[in-house]
């Protein structure tokens, strides 16, 4: 079988199975629309102050919407592999002659659209709620956007590699959503944390990916005044990705060693 039919029926899987839940979809929607609202008024709490130099409703709307976006990415691919090894396919997945690097290469694809598709929903959600729509650099904003996708799902394949040992992948998402949030300037710009926090906020993607997003959605920046993030996200994808399908093979290895593989 081409790379090319593989891809689609592991795309056609993972589609019909977002299908099975469209009520979770359109409430996870909903609570999106909410949250957006809700930090729009807190918007108004902040009067003159210009975090990062930027207005704080901008400042508010895009990076609730570039980390709820980028989450989607993470939990989808890291929860497929869960959900398949509580079903009972993921060994079955893997007896195909298909190596677990090759069958986690071929389930990226629907984890980036879903997060597209969630982040233009949420970034029209904050143009309805004040986002100027006039100063987005929308090529620049895409393609930032792509690389901090590709750096995330290197770290949904580490979460996925944990999850086939363990049975669980919760607290490697935890952890980063924890991190991300504390951290990486979501909701408060990074240079009011205390300096070992800042440093070990420079070493998240997605203070990267915040900090380029921005630059180019509110400001407009073109990509090359964000080079340095964008560089950034896509070394962390150039070298994470690889280094996740390893982790992930290993995984696979070790659970096929110790009979475990299908259970759950």
């Amino acid at each position: 079988m081409s790379w090319r039919r593989e891809a689609a029926a592991m795309f056609r899987r993972d589609y019909l199975t977002d299908l099975r839940y469209r009520v979770v979809f359109l409430i996870s929607l909903v609570d999106a629309a909410l949250l957006l609202a809700s930090y729009a008024f807190l918007a108004r709490v902040f009067g003159a102050a210009e975090p990062n130099g930027y207005a704080p409703l901008p400042f508010l709307l895009v990076g609730i919407a570039l980390t709820d976006s980028l989450t989607t990415s993470l939990v989808c691919l890291s929860q497929g592999v869960r959900n398949n090894q509580q079903a009972g396919t993921l060994k079955a997945m893997l007896a195909l002659p298909l190596s677990p690097a090759r069958l986690m290469l071929l389930s990226m694809p629907y984890p980036a659209l879903r997060a597209a598709i969630d982040f233009v929903i949420f970034i029209c959600m904050a143009i309805a709620l004040g986002l100027p729509v006039s100063t987005i650099n929308f090529g620049a904003t895409l393609v930032v956007f792509l690389l901090s996708v590709g750096a995330m799902l290197s770290l949904a394949l580490l979460s996925a590699s944990f999850t086939v040992v363990f049975k669980r992948g919760d607290p490697v998402m935890w952890a980063l959503g924890a991190a991300t949030w504390l951290l990486s300037g979501v909701l408060y710009p990074t240079d009011v944390l205390p300096p070992m926090l800042a440093r070990v906020s420079s070493l998240l993607p997605t203070t990267h990916a915040l900090a380029a997003v921005r630059a180019t959605a509110i400001d407009g920046a073109s990509l090359a005044a964000v080079g340095r993030d964008a560089g950034v996200l896509a070394a962390f994808a150039l070298i994470g990705v690889p280094f996740g399908l390893w982790a992930f093979t290993v995984a696979v290895n070790h659970a096929r060693r110790a009979g475990t593989l299908g259970h759950t």
